[in-house]
Order: C-alpha cells, then structure tokens, then sequence
C-alpha cells in the first residue's frame, strides 16, 4: 500500500495540472502529453537498480490448483464484481454531476477528495492488516461500497453528500486493492505470485472494468445516471 499511494500522489499530480492545463490548450494534445509521459517512465526505468534474488520457475498447474480452490476463486469472483461496480463512477461521474449542475471546479475537486482519501489510507493500511483479518477488512470495503454507490444514486444532488461519499473512496478502492494484494501474497506462494498478481489486474481492472463500463454505457443511454449508480 506505502508503494501503490505515490499511484494515488501521480494520478493526483496529473488531474490538477492536466485540468489547468486544458483550460488554455486544447485537448488534441492529450496525445501528445501522454506519450511525452510514457518516455519518461522508460527513461526513469533505466535508473532502477536490478534486484537480485533466487528464483523458482512457477509450474502454471500448480497455479491452476491454486486457482480451484474456494477460497481464491471467490476472491476473484468478489474483486471482479466490485470493479464492476465501478463503471459508472469512472465513466460518467463527471457527465452526471455536470447535468447536476456542478463546475468544472468543482467536479475536479472532488475527484481529487477521493484520491487523497485513498492516499490518507494507503499510509495506514499497514497497521489496518496487523489489527484485523482480510475477510473483516473485505467485507466493510463492500459495505461501504454500495452505501457510496446508492448515496452517489440519490443524494449527488448535495455537495456535501459527495464529499462524505468521496471520502468513501479509501474504503471502495484503497482497502479493498490493497487488501487484495496482500491476498495473492498469501496465497501464490511457491514462485506464483507474479501470475497471482497477473490475475488479480486481468480478473478486476481487466474484466470487471471492461464490463462495468460497456454495462454503464447501456444503463445511462436507457434508464439515467441515477440507475447506473443504483445498479452498481
């Protein structure tokens, strides 16, 4: 978590100096910003020392057993639908709280009130997976997931709504991802980690967030924001 928050710090970074940014250019050159970006990460890759460690080839069967076993294949189950439930938000909450009425401003700021609460508890997750269990952890993530979606369904109308909501953001994301990954390193031991994290990005950020924004799509264009958000 102490290293997925500079992520949150970067996104963070991007969205603020992006947004002004855009006020003055116009934003045919997202193209050109983005590749600009992508060279500098190859560039700073380059300056990453090598870590040296002993190394097990991972058999994929037994990767493949792993996968079978109740618990994990619930656990994918669980990050896949929660992604899911997450089209909408990074869809079209920004279209939403436009027709709202909401600024630019605004809408900008309370994005950015979402990231830092999942900065706030990435600097503390640590000590949140010392004290209680990943299924505790797990379980009020989900909780607090859907208390955000049905609030963000019928209550976005008030601005302070949205920013109790927002702040839900540390729960629906930070603690589930970061409890997630503290799951595959629990269980893919025996060199599969690598395709345990592999799986986790292809089952939730991959599947799950492919269908949740094509389901979203469907349920904005038919049935409204709101029953998107519900939905979710």
């Amino acid at each position: 978590s102490q290293v997925r928050l500079w992520g949150s710090i970067g996104f963070l970074e991007a969205v603020n100096t992006l947004g002004v940014l855009f006020e003055r250019l116009s934003v045919s050159w997202l193209g050109l910003i983005l590749t600009a970006l992508l060279c500098l990460i190859a560039l700073n890759s380059l300056f990453i020392p090598a870590a040296y460690a002993p190394t097990r080839q991972a058999d994929f069967r037994g990767f493949v057993v792993r996968l079978r076993e109740p618990d994990v294949w619930r656990f994918f189950v669980m990050v896949m639908f929660l992604q899911l439930s997450f089209g909408p938000y990074y869809t079209f909450f920004t279209i939403y709280l436009e027709s709202l009425g909401y600024t630019r401003i605004a809408i900008g700021l309370l994005w950015s009130l979402g990231v830092v609460a999942e900065i706030l508890l990435f600097s503390r997750m640590h000590r949140l997976l010392q004290r209680y269990s990943l299924h505790s952890l797990f379980a009020l993530a989900l909780v607090l997931a859907a208390v955000r979606w049905t609030g963000t369904s019928t209550l976005a109308s008030s601005l302070w709504a949205l920013v109790i909501l927002q702040c839900l953001h540390a729960a629906s994301f930070g603690i589930v991802h970061a409890a997630a990954i503290e799951f595959v390193h629990r269980v893919f031991r025996d060199g599969h980690g690598g395709q345990g994290q592999a799986f986790y990005g292809a089952a939730s950020f991959g599947l799950g967030g492919g269908l949740g924004a094509w389901l979203a799509g469907i349920l904005f264009a038919y049935c409204g924001p709101a029953a998107a958000f519900t939905a979710a």
